[in-house]
């Protein structure tokens, strides 16, 4: 008998449509909350190279998507917290879905274009594949499956994220301190 696979809950604000001019707030852990990322040390993030790799990769999103915008992000070591913003509705797109024996490819086709959930895919995967050209192995993880998301919804709401996530790396120094 075939094993089951089990559904994942999805996050996302249900029917919510992610594909509209808005601003959001995302976080995206680390497979097992690893510490790839860098280290904290005197209240300011360290990258690794692994970092390094996740904020170039980050940096270059409004060079491929000159419609979207990046906020305050903030690298930390098991994680990262960034702000985007979509600012313009993309035009309807029809695609025919087309079945294979690659559950991952067929996943992928039922992601929105333009939408928040395929730029998150797109970033992850293009790290992902980087590291994995760096370390000589095809098979590391860098992410965790799923992501965290906020649809900010007033100038408020942005403020306070923008400052939550830069004293990130200081609330960090105050939990953790600095590495040994």
């Amino acid at each position: 008998m075939a094993k089951k696979r089990r559904r994942k809950n999805s996050l996302r604000l249900r029917g919510f449509n992610y594909q509209k001019p808005r601003t959001y707030a995302i976080v995206l852990n680390t497979l097992d909350r690893m510490w790839l990322f860098g280290q904290v040390i005197d209240a300011v993030m360290c990258p690794s190279v692994i970092g390094q790799i996740v904020l170039d990769h980050w940096r270059r999103i409004p060079q491929i998507h000159p419609d979207i915008e990046l906020d305050e992000y903030q690298l930390m070591p098991d994680h990262f917290h960034a702000i985007v913003r979509f600012t313009v509705t993309p035009a309807r797109q029809f695609r025919p879905v087309v079945h294979s024996d690659n559950e991952k490819a067929d996943a992928a086709q039922c992601l929105l274009p333009h939408s928040l959930s395929t730029l998150v895919l797109s970033f992850q995967r293009s790290v992902t594949m980087a590291v994995r050209e760096m370390c000589g192995d095809t098979t590391c993880e860098v992410w965790q499956a799923n992501y965290f998301d906020s649809i900010i919804r007033s100038d408020a709401h942005l403020h306070n994220t923008r400052a939550y996530i830069l004293r990130n790396p200081q609330a960090w120094h105050e939990k953790w301190g600095n590495p040994t």
